[in-house]
């Protein structure tokens, strides 16, 4: 209580001392725990309509609620233990190599590695400092590891579906799996009409990494590989599938001569 005090002293209306600041100080006093200090609306400011990884998928990040899990950079969930409404806030599109992008506040930290100054040790800087010295592949974070999501059980074997999504004709090559097919939504489908089921792309890290061993033979002996698809929307989910697994994936610009996508995936370890 003294420490909180003095904060107060020091900061004044701006340093509220609520029931959770003080059950952390608490602790940190207690346990000796190591604490990163931050005042509300610094440092984690998003839209609410912006998409956050849950362990059953991405939710705008506005429908969240005390005590629901997230996903955390080591892929792992974790639990909300307070929200707190910034007002109107700058938004910056935050752009990536691999055609990502996302939004938030100028003041939400970032974990990156330096091309100018080491990129083998990292930094946190807030949005707006990354904006101000801003130049091309200046700044890269970290993959996340494998998301990992709750898993659900599928009709097809992941990996059998992987090499099923391979063939030209996804119904008639595979006439004995016709009504899991169509459970779901894949029967008639070929060429442009082919995607990953959610239930397959929302599951486990084993479920998901048996269906890109199906996808390509490659996955699991080789860090760098291609997918050649003649689907769009497959390659969509291909690509999003890889990330999901802590790769970095983009599509090739397709052929104009034919309709084939490609997508490119490097993963960081073999099988990783």
């Amino acid at each position: 209580v003294p420490y909180l005090n003095a904060m107060k002293t020091v900061y004044g209306d701006a340093f509220k001392i609520s029931d959770w600041t003080k059950d952390h100080v608490k602790h940190w006093v207690m346990h000796q725990w190591p604490i990163y200090w931050g005042s509300a609306s610094c440092g984690k400011a998003q839209p609410l309509d912006s998409p956050v990884m849950t362990p059953t998928g991405p939710r705008p990040m506005g429908d969240l609620q005390v005590g629901d899990s997230v996903i955390s950079v080591d892929g792992k969930p974790t639990k909300i233990k307070a929200i707190h409404l910034v007002g109107m806030q700058e938004v910056y599109r935050v752009s990536f190599a691999d055609d990502t992008s996302v939004l938030c506040a100028g003041t939400h930290l970032w974990e990156v590695q330096d091309s100018k100054v080491d990129i083998h040790s990292t930094k946190v800087l807030q949005t707006s400092e990354i904006a101000k010295d801003f130049q091309p592949r200046n700044y890269s974070v970290p993959v996340p590891d494998p998301v990992e999501f709750c898993s659900t059980d599928v009709p097809i074997d992941p990996q059998v579906l992987g090499k099923m999504l391979r063939s030209t004709d996804l119904y008639k090559d595979n006439v004995d799996y016709s009504q899991e097919l169509e459970s779901l939504g894949l029967r008639g489908k070929s060429f442009c009409g082919k995607f990953i089921p959610q239930c397959y792309l929302i599951n486990s890290v084993e479920v998901r990494k048996r269906l890109l061993t199906g996808l390509s033979p490659l996955y699991g002996k080789q860090k760098a590989f291609a997918i050649s698809v003649d689907s769009l929307a497959l390659a969509k989910d291909i690509t999003w599938l890889a990330r999901s697994l802590g790769g970095y994936a983009t599509i090739d610009d397709p052929d104009p001569r034919q309709i084939v996508y490609t997508v490119l995936i490097y993963m960081p370890s073999i099988g990783g």
